[in-house]
């Protein structure tokens, strides 16, 4: 299968000819573009080569630029060699030499540039090629086909088919007659019309007649590029220019999504570090509350040792023995206290006397036993109990044991209310000592 860039599928029918030829060789006279309207660009891509020719800078410029291998001459073909005084249709296939054509033009509102080109004849064309073989040459040179021919006297190459453009440009108007006798004279029989062009083949080659038998058709199984300046090809463009546009709308959405995707991914992104984060302060915090359970289940199992501990000893004989001692001592406490901020002589000498009175009272007597002399004056010596000016004769009775006899008590003039309270309890605790 092929890909049709002719005007009028010149290439298709030339191909159904020639196609069988592997990597052939073409003259394409008034070549123009590489691609628009192009009768070779479908043997190009199939790996065939050429020489190109065309007068106008432009379009040897694009030939030169876009078909790789091949060679592009840059002159007209005429009767003779010279200079030739061409007009140049901007960007047309209008451009020629012919002042008739040319002024013709000018007064259709196409204005034209006039250059001055280097002018050779198709006997030096065909002359300069070095291939056995020429398999087909296209001329279309703008109403200046019988100067081509003109120009073709003794050059013995015969191309294997000739294509030339036979109307008058921009009518239907034929005008062969001038020159397809000089063809035929060169061994060339008429095979073929589309209306535009006709077809010669060499006599030589007469296998391939059949191949101009019937117009471009679905057998010949080729496809249009689109490119051509034809009404079928407008309208591949049109669909052509809606897919571009749809493309155009679809590349903006997908940029629009592709940043909404992006943007989406960042937030997700930032979600999973914050969750990571927040995992990490749950794992942190989940083992510092196991810790902090240890550390209560150990504290707990401490509390529950010292209550046992302190049930234990406030249960033990020693205890409830030293229970007025003890009592005895936080009210001695009280009296010093008393005494060291008192100013008063007479509160001094009370307090001195309920000091010695609870001395004789509540701790001698627990001396009289052995067991609990030691007892009494480890706890005294511990308490500073010793200290007091006035009770260092506990230590007398501490250490010499014996019948004391009380004191008289003080009348109660000399005594405080608060003495009298502190002597009061004092009293109670030695009267009562399991209380």
């Amino acid at each position: 299968m092929i890909t049709s860039y002719a005007q009028n599928f010149e290439d298709v029918i030339l191909w159904r000819a020639t196609g069988h030829i592997p990597h052939g060789f073409y003259i394409d006279i008034g070549a123009q573009d590489p691609i628009i309207d192009s009768v070779s660009m479908a043997f190009y891509e199939k790996g065939w080569r050429g020489l190109h020719i065309d007068p106008v800078e432009h379009y040897a410029n694009l030939l030169s630029a876009q078909r790789d291998g091949e060679d592009v001459w840059q002159v007209a073909i005429g009767a003779s060699r010279g200079t030739l005084s061409f007009h140049e249709f901007h960007q047309t296939g209008l451009s020629t030499g012919s002042d008739v054509l040319a002024e013709e033009h000018q007064r259709h509102g196409r204005p034209y540039r006039q250059t001055t080109v280097d002018m050779i004849t198709l006997d030096d064309v065909l002359d300069a090629i070095e291939a056995q073989d020429i398999h087909w040459l296209k001329i279309d040179v703008e109403g200046m086909e019988a100067d081509v021919m003109a120009g073709w006297k003794n050059s013995p190459m015969r191309p294997w088919v000739i294509v030339m453009e036979c109307v008058q440009p921009g009518t239907r108007e034929s005008m062969h007659e001038t020159w397809e006798p000089s063809i035929l004279e060169k061994g060339y029989q008429h095979v073929y019309s589309d209306g535009i062009n006709r077809f010669y083949l060499s006599r030589q080659h007469q296998e391939l007649l059949p191949a101009f038998q019937a117009p471009p058709n679905i057998f010949d199984e080729f496809q249009i590029s689109g490119t051509a300046s034809n009404s079928f090809s407008n309208v591949l463009r049109h669909k052509v220019f809606l897919a571009e546009v749809l493309a155009s709308k679809a590349e903006a959405h997908g940029f629009i999504v592709r940043h909404d995707l992006d943007t989406t991914t960042q937030k997700l992104n930032f979600a999973e570090q914050q969750n990571r984060e927040q995992q990490e302060i749950i794992s942190a915090l989940k083992g510092q509350l196991v810790h902090a359970r240890s550390h209560d289940a150990h504290m707990q199992s401490h509390v529950e040792h010292m209550q046992s501990h302190v049930e234990r000893m406030q249960n033990s004989r020693s205890w409830r023995i030293t229970t007025p001692l003890r009592m005895a001592l936080i009210g001695m406490r009280g009296v010093r206290s008393l005494v060291k901020q008192s100013a008063s002589p007479d509160i001094r000498s009370v307090s001195h006397r309920v000091l010695h009175r609870a001395v004789r009272r509540m701790i001698l007597p627990l001396t009289r036993s052995r067991a609990l002399r030691s007892v009494v004056w480890a706890v005294t010596q511990r308490t500073g109990l010793l200290k007091a000016v006035t009770l260092r004769r506990l230590a007398h009775y501490l250490r010499n044991p014996g019948p004391t006899h009380a004191p008289p008590p003080l009348p109660a003039k000399h005594i405080s209310k608060r003495a009298a309270r502190l002597s009061q309890q004092l009293k109670q605790a030695i009267n009562h000592p399991s209380k």
